[in-house]
């Protein structure tokens, strides 16, 4: 499951990366001027989200219980919250042009991915603020002995959690970037290499995402004892391993949970938070846990990952199918740029949040049906929901709107689930049938992911955009004849890409083939009348240009 702050930096980070200015002319602010929006776009959602968030709890918190306040209510001023921060660092990226002035001023930063990756600090800093104006709110209803570090620091720290693959990435990329220029080259011919190394740091992750865990919240083993034996003995019982079990320490947080992670048996960890061992006994405890063996039993793990790695496919597909009409579309850079973020965006929503969170939804009545088919007493597993449910002050309902959006059932859905279960119930039978074959599933994939490479490989890696991308690593070397005939080749791939064109006309420049070189600008601003470096180079050729024949006529 996607955390919501996560969510709203994977979000921040596809604005980000999308933006690109190109050669247009683009209206920059002045410094102190940029530096005032800059500060309000990242404290104003924060400011806003108090305000309103207090306002409404006061006028409603007489008519409505705290329970209700604190599952329902702010929920949404923590979703409207983070909406706020979004709108306000999409104003930063594509109104500002934060990464230009970052550019600009870490022009001595030779890393340009992680220059621009830096970019995302002000969308940190305005979660972060968020994350205590949210622990303000939660006292006004119920004064918790939660710290303010307890609160925000672990949210701080999950944030980053599924951004560390394209992290990764962004520095092996750099650091190609700074490499020979052979190895340079073999990378942006064989471009998909990328895909494969976030693939691999994916996979890598979900192996050891126990230690990463331990990293985020304050962790230790569980005492020897009565609850721990019986782990261990249901353990044996049903043939599951793990490596250990560990307490999460909430830090005065009253958070009941329980997890699994770890994608083989011997980096495998069971976690418990300690406000669920404080709560509830032995044999609940057990079926908690036997809800969450029925995770690892039915390989939920292995199917979260490959569902994960579907994603690449999903948005390929999409992506070639979209493409025909785009093209047709002729708009500015920045204008475009935000367009397709957007259009990503909703790809990526649709996929993690409507489908993921359906097939969630069925591995979590899954792992329930798994817990009351194997402990010796069903009743303990319901009494031990109801439990957790008011601990967490979870609505036992929610309306259909809501359910859709939830990862799990609601809790009334899921008692109803374990009354099928315990009286035979065929529909609710099914799901003792494993749902997920990781060998059919895993062959599906590969096999859709090679029928996009054989019929949409020039979609997905565009030989226009490859071209260009080679004649510019060539003409930083020096070596003018390789970066024109890559341009050549890159103009004959996508004739309406006025940036080839420019590119063109530097070299030519280089070269000292003037005549060469205006061709080239004109033909950029032919195809974008608003390139404004192609305008600024050809007016610089004119006046030069002058300056000679000026010369000439005095020595006349």
């Amino acid at each position: 499951m996607i955390q919501q702050s996560a969510l709203i930096l994977t979000i921040g980070l596809v604005f980000l990366f999308f933006f690109t200015p190109g050669y247009e002319n683009v209206h920059v602010l002045s410094q102190p001027i940029s530096i005032l929006l800059l500060l309000v776009f990242t404290v104003a959602p924060a400011i806003l989200s108090y305000l309103f968030g207090r306002l409404s709890i006061w006028r409603i918190m007489q008519r409505i219980s705290n329970d209700i306040l604190l599952s329902r209510i702010l929920p949404l001023y923590s979703l409207i919250s983070s909406i706020f921060a979004i709108g306000g660092f999409i104003a930063q990226v594509y109104y500002l042009q934060t990464p230009v002035m970052i550019s600009n001023l870490l022009a001595f930063f030779s890393f340009v991915y992680i220059r621009t990756f830096l970019c995302i600090i002000p969308l940190i800093v305005a979660m972060v603020l968020n994350r205590i104006v949210l622990l303000k709110l939660h006292r006004l209803i119920q004064d918790d002995l939660v710290t303010l570090k307890n609160f925000v620091l672990p949210d701080f720290k999950l944030m980053f959690l599924p951004s560390i693959p394209f992290l990764i990435s962004l520095i092996i990329s750099d650091l190609i970037d700074h490499s020979p220029i052979n190895v340079r080259i073999f990378f942006i011919v064989h471009q998909y290499l990328y895909w494969i190394i976030i693939l691999a740091i994916a996979v890598i992750m979900f192996i050891k995402s126990p230690y990463f865990i331990r990293h985020i919240w304050e962790t230790k083993p569980l005492k020897k004892g009565e609850i721990l034996n019986k782990i261990e003995s249901f353990s044996k019982r049903v043939k599951l391993k793990y490596k250990d079990v560990m307490v999460w320490n909430m830090g005065g947080r009253n958070i009941a949970n329980a997890g699994v992670t770890g994608l083989l048996p011997g980096s495998r960890s069971v976690f418990l938070t300690d406000t669920l061992l404080l709560n509830l006994n032995a044999d609940e405890i057990e079926a908690i846990v036997a809800h969450e063996f029925g995770h690892i039993k039915y390989m939920h793990i292995p199917a979260y990952m490959v569902f994960t790695f579907g994603y690449l496919v999903f948005s390929a597909f999409i992506y070639a199918l979209a493409l025909p009409f785009t093209d047709k579309i002729s708009i500015s850079g920045v204008l475009s740029a935000l367009l397709g973020a957007i259009f990503a965006i909703i790809i990526f929503l649709v996929y993690f949040i409507f489908i993921f969170r359906y097939l969630s939804r069925r591995f979590e009545k899954q792992a329930d049906f798994y817990a009351i088919s194997t402990i010796s007493n069903p009743e303990v597993f319901k009494r031990a929901l109801f439990k957790v449910a008011s601990i967490n002050h979870l609505p036992l309902q929610s309306s259909r709107f809501g359910s859709i959006l939830r990862t799990h059932p609601s809790i009334y859905e899921r008692l109803q689930f374990a009354d099928g279960a315990m009286t035979g119930d065929p529909e609710v039978l099914k799901y003792g049938s494993l749902f997920f074959d990781f060998r059919k599933v895993t062959l599906v994939l590969f096999i859709a992911m090679i029928a996009l490479w054989l019929t949409d490989r020039n979609a997905l890696f565009p030989p226009g955009e490859m071209h260009y991308e080679l004649g510019r690593q060539y003409a930083m070397e020096g070596m003018f004849d390789d970066a024109i005939a890559e341009f050549r080749k890159a103009i004959n791939n996508d004739p309406k890409n006025d940036n080839s064109f420019y590119a063109l006309g530097l070299v030519y420049i280089e070269k000292d083939e003037i005549k060469n070189a205006k061709i080239e600008f004109q033909k950029a601003i032919q195809i974008n009348p608003k390139n404004i470096s192609a305008i600024n180079k050809l007016k610089q050729i004119q006046r030069d240009l002058n300056k000679i024949k000026n010369k000439k006529s005095i020595g006349q």
